[in-house]
């Protein structure tokens, strides 16, 4: 239950940082839009740095959360074969209840 919360939280997060991006973009165009008086190519190389830059962060987001998923699939992974173990410990001691000689045989 724990590790689906933190997928969760990863992805709200993800949500956030991407509505905080598009808000400083509306807030400050100045900084991420090319004026209109300038030229083409002008506008055009802006508007590839700007792309560029986007891309960047966007990479860097991404990155982050992939180590964030390989983490928790470690965890997850962790806590399914401690399941198991727990999971076989129990069953042989049902076994031992149950038949004796199932429970002291070589294995």
């Amino acid at each position: 239950m724990e590790i689906s919360n933190s997928v969760f939280v990863l992805k709200v997060y993800a949500l956030l940082v991407a509505v905080l991006l598009a808000a400083e973009v509306h807030t400050q165009p100045q900084k991420f839009n090319t004026e209109i008086q300038q030229t083409s190519d002008d506008s055009s190389s802006e508007l590839n740095l700007f792309k560029m830059a986007l891309r960047e962060a966007y990479n860097r987001e991404l990155e982050f959360y992939e180590t964030q998923e390989a983490q928790i699939m470690k965890q997850i992974a962790a806590l399914e074969n401690d399941r198991s173990h727990l999971r076989e410990r129990k069953r042989s001691h049902i076994q031992c209840l149950v038949n004796v000689i199932a429970c002291y045989r070589k294995k």
